[in-house]
């Protein structure tokens, strides 16, 4: 299995937190920031728990270099602390 994003949003590909105070006013936190970007820690994530399932032979990254007979691309269209219900 061969795993990629195939997009992720400027906002999502970032470290920093993002809020979205209403779904027309999206904003990031001033002090606070991931470690390593929602899309990073997400994809790390699946990664590991495909790999673990024992299912496949093998599980890497599309630009890995290996070949793969089955290939998951991943979208991320939001991801937010959302306040507007706060």
């Amino acid at each position: 299995v061969l795993l990629g994003v195939s997009g992720a949003r400027g906002l999502l590909d970032s470290k920093r937190i993002v809020i979205c105070r209403s779904p027309e006013q999206v904003g990031y936190y001033q002090f606070s920031s991931w470690v390593e970007s929602p899309t990073s820690q997400f994809m790390s994530a699946l990664r590991d728990r495909l790999r673990t399932s024992n299912t496949y032979a093998a599980v890497d990254w599309i630009d890995s270099g290996i070949q793969g007979d089955v290939r998951v691309d991943v979208e991320f269209l939001e991801f937010c602390h959302d306040v507007q219900s706060e």
